[in-house]
C-alpha cells in the first residue's frame, strides 16, 4: 500500500546492534566505575562516562530505529527492556560496592524489572507488536539511569557534593519501585 513503510534492514540490524552493545557494555562499565573509585585520575575515569553516555544515547537511538525501520517486535522490546533492567541494575550494585549509594536501589530495579520481565514473558502469546506500557513504571526506568548518571558525574567529573545526595535519592526511587511492585502485583491477583 502507498501509506505503509517497508521493513528496512540496515536500520534494523543497527538498531539491534546498539542493543547488543549496550549489552556487552556492562561488564566494562562496572569495571570502569571500580577503576575510577580507586585511581580517579586515570583514563578508566572517560571509559566511565564514555560507556554512560553510549548507554543513554544507544537507548534513545535504538527505539527510534527500530520504528523507522518498521522492525518493532515484541521480542526486541524485550530483549531492549532487559538491557536497561541489567544495565542499571549492575551499575547501582557496583555503585552500592564502592559506597556511592546504599543497596536499595539497586534492589529496587531488580524487583521491579523483574516483575516487568515476567509479565512481558506470561502475555507473550496474547501480545502484539510492542510490550506492555505502563507511564508510571517508565519513569521509574528513567529515574533509575538518572541515579547512574549521577554516580557517573560524582565519581567520573568528581561532583563530590552528590555523596549524600545520591542515597537518598536511591532510596526514594526504591519507595516508588516498591509502590509500582505492589501495584502492579495487586493488579494481577485481581486479573486472575
Amino acid at each position: 500500500m502507498a501509506g505503509e513503510e517497508s521493513f528496512r534492514p540496515g536500520l534494523a540490524v543497527l538498531a539491534r546492534c546498539l542493543t547488543f552493545v549496550r549489552i556487552l557494555s556492562i561488564p566494562l562499565f562496572m569495571h570502569a566505575l571500580f577503576e575510577t573509585e580507586s585511581a580517579p585520575d586515570g583514563i578508566w575515569r572517560f571509559v566511565f562516562i564514555a560507556v554512560y553516555a553510549y548507554a543513554v544515547l544507544s537507548d534513545l537511538a535504538d527505539g527510534l530505529l527500530a520504528r523507522r525501520a518498521n522492525a518493532e517486535s515484541y521480542f526486541w522490546g524485550q530483549v531492549d527492556a532487559f538491557t536497561d533492567i541489567a544495565f542499571n541494575a549492575a551499575a547501582l550494585t557496583a555503585a552500592f560496592l564502592t559506597g556511592v549509594i546504599g543497596r536499595w536501589a539497586a534492589v529496587g530495579i531488580v524487583m521491579l524489572g523483574a516483575q516487568f520481565m515476567w509479565r512481558c514473558w506470561i502475555e507473550a502469546e496474547n501480545a502484539g507488536e510492542a510490550l506492555p506500557e505502563d507511564a508510571a513504571g517508565k519513569w521509574a526506568g528513567v529515574g533509575f539511569y538518572v541515579l547512574v548518571g549521577g554516580v557517573v558525574l560524582e565519581a567520573g567529573l568528581s561532583w563530590r557534593w552528590l555523596r549524600p545526595v545520591l542515597p537518598w535519592f536511591g532510596n526514594l526511587l526504591f519507595l516508588y519501585a516498591l509502590c509500582l511492585f505492589i501495584r502492579n502485583a495487586l493488579a494481577a491477583y485481581r486479573s486472575h
